[in-house]
């Protein structure tokens, strides 16, 4: 039966390996920090940064194997085809854990694993270049070594590694020794340790000595801090350098939350070919940077979206359904199985209230929440099968249908297309253009700059990146160099004539003021593709 229940599992990896595979995104833009990531892994930069310290350098050796073992593909497919096989292992430990500790039968445990990883954020960061996946991997590994019956000594030694190797690969993580002490100290079914003390202190011995002699090691040969103050600062460097995405606790932050919860579950770039959505979006989303899904869906059929959209809204009434009809039941499901759904319960009640404060409006942050919620679901559903079973079928159908057919056709397939890719298609827009000596300058490094440095033969340059002497005086060499060798500069956007509340913006126009000082320069303005840039050529005095 063990052996049986082993196959199966490979069944499911390899099902969904080949979904993510045959699936993988040629859309950089979808996961935000995708082509920054491969501009690193590209140049092979062992970037060790605090936020996800291992996936670089994962990355970097992975392409290395591949090509050591022949695969030319591009590098783009090569990084995205690591995150399939840990999403797909990921998806297979799930499958385990609903039918080995929950003891599910496999028709309903197949229903729960669709939902899982066909939901948006699961299927995106399986066939994406990002950081989310590989950590989930490890701390579902050490999940379903938390959820034995018994608990014993080795099995808490491994559950710590894992959450370990987690935290190395996504900081965040170290949030799941939460849910992961609760299991340890407050379920005492089918346990051999009284007292708690010892199994935390087990537990606990292999998870920090991993995060901290990581971090410690990359500090002392990569980072090599001055100070104790500059390694806290550069360990805890997204909770200031991204200040901005701390959010305070409001109908506004609820709201975000939603947006984001429900993007985890459905991809909805549909919802930009619907007209009255496309009207009324920025009332909705605010000034959000949203050209690129509105160019996903250029060519959308209004009805095709309108169509999903129905399909979206027919999934949420069954799962509005399938929960007021367990709300009187919520306790009695709880109880049941209570040494499972504990520390499931409380991982997803952590997670919820630190992505509610923390950049509550990115969907990335709730894949593991959603993951959460369909396993919450589920067991709904196994409760309300005794009663109404035939009802409970067509959900068990219906609900996994209905997901996989909407991300597929309204998310999966236009990420899978190059063309649809706004940064892509005007990158080489640009690169027909220019000649190998032009530069670039674009006041958007982090997704437009990345592109065109990978896309086009320029030198690419950003205020934001110039922050040293150095740097600035390069920069004035190189655009003199260009401009008097008949070449040209071509800007994202307009330097403002006098200084503006942008503190960089307004410093970068001081230094090219000094830049072309000494050149005598012409200014037009050209539209490629469906950006408009300003042109700059000339001559010396």
């Amino acid at each position: 039966m063990q052996r049986q229940k082993w196959l199966l599992c490979v069944v499911i990896f390899i099902a969904f390996l080949s979904l993510y595979l045959l699936t993988l995104s040629h859309n950089l833009a979808a996961a935000h920090d995708s082509m920054s990531y491969l501009c690193d892994i590209d140049s092979k930069t062992w970037n060790f940064h605090p936020h996800h310290l291992l996936y670089i350098p994962f990355s970097i050796l992975w392409v290395g194997l591949l090509r050591g073992i022949g695969i030319t593909s591009d590098s783009i497919l090569v990084i995205e085809s690591l995150n399939a096989v840990f999403g797909a292992a990921a998806v297979a430990i799930i499958f385990y854990i609903l039918l080995e500790r929950f003891q599910n039968n496999t028709r309903t445990t197949f229903s729960t694993i669709i939902l899982i990883g066909c939901s948006f954020g699961f299927w995106l960061f399986s066939i994406s270049i990002e950081v989310l996946t590989i950590p989930l991997f490890f701390l579902l590994l050490s999940l379903l070594i938390l959820l034995r019956k018994p608990l014993r000594q080795k099995d808490l030694v491994l559950a710590g590694i894992f959450h370990g190797i987690a935290i190395l690969c996504f900081q965040a993580h170290v949030l799941f020794v939460i849910p992961a002490l609760v299991r340890i100290i407050f379920v005492k079914e089918n346990t051999i340790y009284t007292p708690r003390t010892k199994a935390v202190i087990i537990y606990l011995i292999p998870a920090a000595c991993i995060a901290i002699i990581g971090y410690a090691a990359v500090m002392m040969f990569s980072v090599k801090p001055t100070s104790w103050n500059e390694a806290f600062l550069w360990i805890t460097k997204y909770a200031h350098e991204m200040s901005d995405a701390w959010t305070v606790p409001s109908l506004n932050s609820l709201k975000k939350a939603l947006i984001g919860f429900s993007h985890s579950i459905i991809g909805g770039h549909f919802f930009f070919g619907i007209p009255w959505f496309a009207s009324h979006v920025n009332q909705i989303f605010g000034k959000h940077e949203l050209r690129d899904e509105f160019y996903i869906v250029r060519s959308a059929s209004p009805f095709i979206s309108e169509y999903l959209l129905s399909a979206s809204l027919l999934l949420a009434g069954c799962i509005g359904f399938i929960i007021l009809n367990s709300l009187s039941s919520i306790k009695k499901i709880y109880s049941e199985q209570r040494p499972l759904l504990l520390p499931i319960g409380i991982w997803l009640i952590v997670y919820v209230l630190f992505f509610f404060i923390w950049d509550p409006v990115d969907f990335q942050f709730w894949i593991i929440q959603s993951m959460l919620c369909w396993v919450v679901l589920d067991r709904m559903l196994i409760h309300q099968a005794t009663d109404h079973p035939k009802r409970t079928a067509v959900f068990r159908f219906t609900l996994p249908f209905l997901l996989l057919a909407i991300n597929f056709f309204g998310s999966i397939i236009p990420l899978h297309n190059e063309s649809n890719d706004y940064f892509y298609v005007q990158s080489k827009a640009l690169a027909a253009q220019t000649s190998a000596q032009d530069v670039i300058i674009t006041d958007n490094p982090w997704m437009e700059g990345d592109y065109y440095k990978r896309f086009t033969r320029n030198t690419v340059y950003s205020p934001q990146e110039l922050t040293s002497d150095s740097l600035r005086q390069s920069f004035i060499q190189r655009i003199r160099a260009t401009v008097s060798s008949g070449g040209k500069i071509w800007l994202t956007f307009p330097i403002p004539e006098r200084d503006t509340t942008d503190i960089v913006l307004s410093s970068f126009r001081v230094l090219w003021q000094s830049t072309i000082d000494s050149i005598s320069v012409q200014k037009t303005r050209q539209a490629i593709g469906s950006q408009e840039y300003e042109v700059v050529r000339g001559e010396n005095k």
